[in-house]
């Protein structure tokens, strides 16, 4: 199966069978692919329900209880997004923590050899 497509992401791809299909909706059957990959890790858990991403559009958020769980999802959806031909944007991607805390801990996650920004919350 061929996409062809123009730079436009509104532009239409063409199946070599003859069907169009919108870039947005390729991105998103990759990312549903992708996150599904991800659904055993632990994430947070409300009403009994574990969740580990919320996404929107072309805005995924992990969600985990930790660091080292963050790291560990997180290395999994850029494996997965990689196997797809997809990367991860390090310089519009970041990080925060949500703590009742009063000094809020830093959170240092790595994708590759790049440090993703730590924000605060304000």
């Amino acid at each position: 199966m061929k996409v062809t497509s123009a730079h436009s992401p509104k532009s239409k791809g063409e199946f070599s069978r003859g069907v169009y299909f919108h870039q947005t909706d390729l991105f998103n059957i990759y990312s549903e692919m992708i996150m599904r990959e991800i659904e055993g890790y632990p994430g947070i858990v409300v009403g009994g329900i574990n969740i580990n991403n919320l996404r929107y559009a072309d805005d995924t958020v992990l969600l985990t209880t930790n660091q080292t769980d963050l790291q560990n999802i997180q290395g999994k959806v850029v494996d997965e997004s990689a196997s797809k031909g997809l990367t991860i944007n390090c310089k519009k991607t970041e990080c925060m923590v949500v703590s009742k805390k009063k000094e809020i801990p830093r959170c240092i996650l790595r994708v590759g050899n790049e440090i993703i920004k730590h924000c605060r919350l304000l």
